[in-house]
């Protein structure tokens, strides 16, 4: 699979998703607040990345979460940029002695004890995306 990064940067565009210098084959969204979501092809590999440059959380491919009652959902690349401009999906932030540890997408209603292991004391942050943030 690959991403079609001219589509997803005509999207973001529309929204109102900055679009920031990327490396090649790769795409970066300004989502606020000093983070950015980034989109690669691998086109050698015939594979593809999507994930904040900054933490190590990751996926390949379409997005996919589980709701709190244990339903998949997933998400297209598309469904990923009009979920955080709608709110379907959130940008979660696991935060220790004021370092940032990870960050992901994570749906509304999920349950922070299944997302993140608990081994030293933490903060978790959760907020909205927030297009024209320029």
């Amino acid at each position: 699979m690959q991403y079609d990064l001219e589509l997803l940067t005509e999207i973001c565009g529309e929204i109102g998703f900055p679009v920031l210098p990327s490396p090649e084959n790769s795409l970066r969204i300004d989502l606020g607040s000093s983070v950015s979501l980034e989109f690669v092809n691998w086109p050698d590999k015939g594979d593809c990345l999507l994930g904040f440059p900054d933490t190590a959380w990751h996926t390949h491919g379409d997005l996919l979460r589980v709701t709190r009652d244990y339903h998949e959902r997933s998400f297209h690349q598309l469904d990923v940029i009009t979920g955080l401009a709608s709110g379907k999906l959130l940008i979660c932030e696991k935060w220790s002695n004021g370092t940032i540890e990870d960050r992901e997408l994570v749906l509304p209603d999920f349950d922070v004890s299944e997302e993140f292991e608990f081994s030293q004391k933490i903060e978790i942050r959760v907020r909205r995306a927030s297009a024209n943030s320029q």
